[in-house]
Order: C-alpha cells, then sequence, then structure tokens
C-alpha cells in the first residue's frame, strides 16, 4: 500500500493578532491500496477581516458605567413655560365662555329648563346648570387658586355675588350654587 499526503500550504498574511490555518478537504475512497490526500494551496484572505464588537455580555452591572456628558439638564425651558401659559389662557377662556350663562343669562337656553323643573312640579334644589370646572394647577396670572376663587377670578366677581344677582332676574324663585368637587351646580327652588 502507497500513503501519500501533502501538506498544508503556507498562510498568508493577516491582520494582527489574528491566526488563520488552513484545512484539509476530507479524505474518501480511491482506487484500492492507495489513499491521496491533496494539498490546500495557499490561504491567504483578500478581503480585510471585520471584528464588529456587539458590546459586553453577561449580567447587567449594578451601578451602569457612566455614558459621557449629555447636556444641561433644565427644570423650565421657554418653551415649556410658553406652552404651560398658552395651554393655561386656553382653559380659562374656555371655562369663562362656559361660566358666562351666570354672568349674562340666555333665557333661550334657560327657559327649556325652567320648564322642564315645572313638569316635575317645582322640586326643590332643582339642578337648572351644572359646571365641570377643573382649576388649573397655578392660573395664567401666576396664582394658585381654589374652586370657589378661580370662578371668581374667571367670571371677574366674586362667585356668591354673582349669583345673587342672577337670582335677581327670577320672581318667585330662589336660586344658589353648590360646589362639590369640580363641579358647580346652579339649583332653584320654588320661594316661599
Amino acid at each position: 500500500m502507497t500513503d501519500i499526503s501533502g501538506g498544508t500550504g503556507p498562510t498568508g498574511p493577516f491582520p494582527p493578532l489574528i491566526s488563520v490555518t488552513g484545512v484539509t478537504g476530507p479524505t474518501g475512497p480511491f482506487p484500492p491500496l492507495i489513499s491521496v490526500t491533496g494539498v490546500t494551496g495557499p490561504t491567504t484572505s483578500l478581503l480585510p477581516v471585520v471584528i464588529n464588537a456587539t458590546g459586553p455580555t453577561g449580567p447587567i452591572p449594578l451601578f451602569p458605567l457612566p455614558t459621557g456628558p449629555t447636556g444641561p439638564t433644565y427644570l423650565l425651558t421657554l418653551d415649556q413655560l410658553m406652552t404651560n401659559q398658552t395651554a393655561t389662557l386656553q382653559q380659562e377662556t374656555n371655562d369663562r365662555t362656559e361660566l358666562s350663562a351666570i354672568v349674562t343669562p340666555n333665557m333661550g337656553q334657560l327657559n327649556p329648563l325652567f320648564v322642564q323643573w315645572a313638569t316635575l312640579g317645582f322640586p326643590s334644589n332643582y339642578t337648572l346648570l351644572s359646571f365641570n370646572i377643573v382649576p388649573p394647577t397655578t392660573c395664567s396670572d401666576g396664582t394658585t387658586r381654589n374652586m370657589y376663587d378661580y370662578i371668581s377670578y374667571i367670571i371677574g366677581k366674586d362667585l356668591g355675588d354673582s349669583v345673587t344677582k342672577f337670582d335677581g332676574f327670577f320672581q318667585g324663585m330662589t336660586i344658589a350654587y353648590n360646589i362639590t368637587g369640580s363641579t358647580l351646580t346652579i339649583v332653584v327652588s320654588k320661594s316661599s
């Protein structure tokens, strides 16, 4: 039996710190009594080898490593202030429009409500008007107000005085108000 085996060819140049050796091909059956392993030839790479770093693997550290400066952190920016002020002014305008029913009563809107009250037999403390009002954290003038004070601020006069004036528009009826949470209710009863 004759055994002929060839060695691997010379290795070519590679980037530093990388070692590459050639691999011989598989040996297989050849004519009886002869076994041949071929020469693999040079293993020079024509393309550069790129190694991509993917970051550390394993458990996440308890204390994250600093990532470097991220820029200043502001408590408030001019853009935020302008956005907040615009939103507050819009809310106050919407609330003022809704509450105008107390300051300048519109009988076209109120008459059907009074008729409904009469149809029910004039129950005491009948809800004539109801407003859902949520005061902003800080009003557009920079003041923090509770519900009563916010409504007074929006309508331009004291809420109690405004309801008393509203009551004066109607004879034989008593108009009152009630604040529960974020709801202002204007109620009507027959005068005694």
